[in-house]
């Protein structure tokens, strides 16, 4: 950055960007994770990220400076492209995974478990703390 920055708070809201762009980079395999080293997915850490940093756009709407909507658009952008590949690769692989394996063993049923946890396709913003009841009884065996 090539701006100077006077301010504590847009300094503060930088870092904090730059700091969920990192991690979110190391959770989509992109870099290496700073606490061990390795490269490894987590897509729906990923997705996490991304909607944090989606919320912070919504809630500082209307009170971002010039610089500071450049640094969060670029990062936006960055991450949201970046998830659709990682995204798009891990999808392209599970599904050849699940015909190798139907193929191979279709008396079995397995090989459609891969995506099952939710995290890449569910959507982040719908609400995971629900009581578990007969709902999340019936999702369980479904």
């Amino acid at each position: 950055m090539a701006e100077e920055i006077n301010d504590i708070h847009t300094l503060r809201f930088i870092e904090l960007l730059s700091s969920l762009d990192e991690a979110t980079m190391a959770f989509l395999g992109k870099k290496a994770h700073p606490g061990t080293g390795k490269v490894e997915k987590n897509l729906p850490m990923a997705r996490w990220n991304i909607d944090v940093i989606t919320a912070l756009e919504k809630k500082s709407e209307g009170n971002r400076g010039e610089l500071e909507e450049k640094v969060l658009q670029q990062i936006l952008s960055r991450l949201r492209l970046n998830y659709v590949d990682v995204a798009g690769e891990t999808a392209g692989t599970s599904e050849e995974g699940e015909k190798k394996e139907a193929a191979a063993a279709p008396s079995e049923g397995g090989g459609n478990t891969v995506n099952n946890t939710g995290g890449v396709g569910a959507d982040i913003g719908e609400k995971k703390d629900t009581p578990a009841g007969d709902d999340a009884a019936g999702k369980a065996e479904g």
